[in-house]
C-alpha cells in the first residue's frame, strides 16, 4: 500500500503526531507536483473557493487522476443556494472531463456541508 500524501505542512505535522504515515507536498491546485494518472481518488475539502483558477485546478485534477478515478469535493456551508450556482460547479467539472456521480447537502444541527463526487470519464478510442 502506498503512503498517502497531504498538501499542507500543518496537516502533515498533525498526522505524524497521531501516528499516521504520509508525505507532505506543498503545491498549487493549478500546478500539482504529481505524475499523470498517479491517484485513484482526490479530495478537495473546502478549498476550491481558494484555488487560483478553478478551471486550471480541475484540469490538474483530471491530469493526475487515473482513468475512472474519483474526485470528492466537500464545501463548508452546504450547496450553493440556487440551482444555477449548483449547476455551475457541475458544469465546470463536466467540461474538464468529470462526470457527477453524487451531490448531497449534509446537515447536522447548525453544521452544513455540500458533498460532490465526480468520476473521471474513461477515454475511449
Amino acid at each position: 500500500m502506498e503512503r498517502p500524501t497531504a498538501t499542507s505542512s500543518s496537516k502533515g505535522r498533525r498526522s505524524r503526531r497521531r501516528g499516521l504515515i504520509g508525505d507532505v507536498v506543498l503545491g498549487s491546485a493549478d500546478q500539482l507536483p504529481f505524475e499523470d494518472g498517479e491517484f485513484d481518488i482526490l479530495l478537495a475539502f473546502d478549498s476550491m473557493d481558494h484555488w487560483p483558477s478553478r478551471a486550471g485546478g480541475l484540469r490538474e485534477v483530471v491530469r493526475v487522476l487515473r482513468a475512472e478515478g474519483l474526485f470528492a469535493v466537500v464545501k463548508d456551508g452546504g450547496l450553493p443556494g440556487s440551482p444555477k450556482a449548483r449547476s455551475e460547479v457541475a458544469s465546470l467539472c463536466e467540461k474538464q472531463g468529470l462526470r457527477e456521480v453524487r451531490c448531497n447537502d449534509i446537515r447536522k444541527g447548525d453544521v452544513r456541508f455540500a458533498f460532490w463526487l465526480f468520476e473521471k470519464r474513461a477515454v475511449t478510442g
